[in-house]
């Protein structure tokens, strides 16, 4: 009793430190292949971005670099521990044709940064001309020129209006850096800037966070509009220097304009996320692969760290195959919610629950409208392709919903069949 009591725990502090870690796994050489999208260890550098629109023709490009993640050498006149950076971008213009986007501006700049003179993060700001009315997107590649390791990052820049979410600037109060995610917890607080619009008073929808699993990959009836259902409102003064902060779980609208559709939209996920540390989360991404019945079973359990536990041990057989699963899982339904957050849990989302259940696609091709996953086995040539289409929303700039067909039922069975035989299902297996 005591090995099953402690398996869940165990992992769960795991998962905290080893979430930049993925299994190895075979590299598929295609052209135009943009596999490393959602591929962690494909880069030593996993820099975060954001963008927030100055004025009708300026804008700004904030990117944050972990320290931890740079090479820093003495191989400089000076001597000194330094990182060399290049930062280059190609902005595109989609507002007429977003299959044949327009390159309008392309630049690359260079930076040295000495270690002794920077912290955790080093947050680099660059301006680039992009003008109101117009909708772009933005290919920032970052290379660390010491390691040679780069990483490479495609934004969509929405400026058609000036109440749109890139028009607000979060500056979190600990430390004066922008927020780069939607989601915030209670213990953040925050300024909010905006050069484009004219505030008085900030009108603060909120939602509790109650929002579904998606419909399965086969389902013929797709996924449900988002709606967002206002469970309470209400107006408080707007101040650049004030500091605001949203302390309970759930959506927050924000506008400061009511008579349009657009504003900031912020999600509180709880203190942890996008991270994997309580029974709660782990419970409730069982429900891919558990029938309705184990799932309600396990949900009503008193305890259920030690229901959870019993399931994965029940799978695996033993407490290192169960390890494994619970690792491999649980990292994946982590990486679900750093890529794949929109309006709603990234693991919730048509990409998060395909990257749960069959991981990292072997094969990606990207465009402004959309993009399409390939999972394929070589030595049987059996594949199967996922489209997601982009979806405009009010609320995210991150929303993707999947092409279902009744043709995935499948390969959808045979994946969860084999995570419930005690397996980690890979594709390349």
């Amino acid at each position: 009793m005591q090995t099953r009591q402690s398996l869940l725990f165990t992992l769960l502090g795991f998962l905290v430190f080893s979430a930049c870690t993925t299994p190895k796994r075979a590299m598929v050489i295609k052209s135009n292949n943009q596999y490393y999208l959602y591929n962690p260890g494909s880069t030593y550098m996993h820099p975060e971005l954001t963008i927030y629109h100055n004025s009708d023709t300026t804008s700004q490009l904030f990117i944050k670099f972990f320290t931890e993640e740079l090479l820093f050498n003495q191989a400089n006149p000076e001597q000194a521990l330094q990182a060399s950076l290049n930062i280059s971008y190609q902005l595109y213009d989609i507002t007429d044709d977003k299959l044949n986007p327009t390159l309008i501006d392309s630049t690359t700049y260079f930076r040295t940064v000495e270690k002794r003179n920077i912290k955790k993060v080093l947050i680099v700001p660059l301006f680039f001309r992009a003008n109101a009315g117009r909708d772009y997107t933005l290919k920032v590649v970052s290379l660390d020129n010491n390691r040679k390791a780069s990483h490479t990052a495609s934004l969509y820049v929405e400026k058609r209006t000036k109440t749109s979410a890139q028009n607000y600037k979060l500056i979190l109060t600990q430390g004066g850096s922008p927020l780069f995610r939607q989601f915030i917890s209670k213990n953040d607080f925050f300024k909010i800037v905006s050069n484009r619009i004219h505030i008085d008073s900030l009108y603060i929808r909120y939602m509790k966070n109650d929002l579904p699993l998606p419909a399965p990959a086969f389902s013929l009836t797709g996924e449900k509009a988002f709606n967002f259902r206002t469970d309470s409102t209400w107006i408080i003064p707007y101040n650049i220097s004030q500091n605001y902060t949203f302390g309970p779980e759930g959506l927050y609208y924000i506008q400061a304009d009511t008579s349009q559709s657009d504003g900031l939209f912020l999600m509180n996920f709880g203190t942890n996320y996008p991270k994997i540390k309580s029974a709660e989360a782990m419970l409730n991404s069982l429900e891919y692969i558990t029938t309705s019945v184990e799932f309600k079973k396990i949900k009503l359990e008193s305890n259920q760290k030690l229901a959870i536990d019993n399931f994965w041990l029940k799978l695996g057989g033993n407490a290192d195959v169960s390890r494994e699963l619970i690792r491999v899982y649980y990292t994946r339904m982590f990486f679900a919610n750093y890529y794949f957050t929109s309006f709603k849990e990234g693991w919730k989302t048509d990409r998060g629950m395909i990257y749960m259940i069959f991981g990292q696609p072997n094969y990606i091709t990207k465009n402004a409208e959309m993009e399409k996953w390939e999972y394929y086995n070589t030595q049987s040539a059996r594949s199967v392709e996922f489209i997601f289409n982009k979806v405009p929303s009010a609320f995210s700039l991150n929303n993707y919903e999947l092409q279902r067909n009744e043709y995935f039922t499948s390969f959808w069975r045979q994946a969860v069949d084999i995570w419930r035989s005690g397996k980690v299902y890979s594709a390349e297996e």
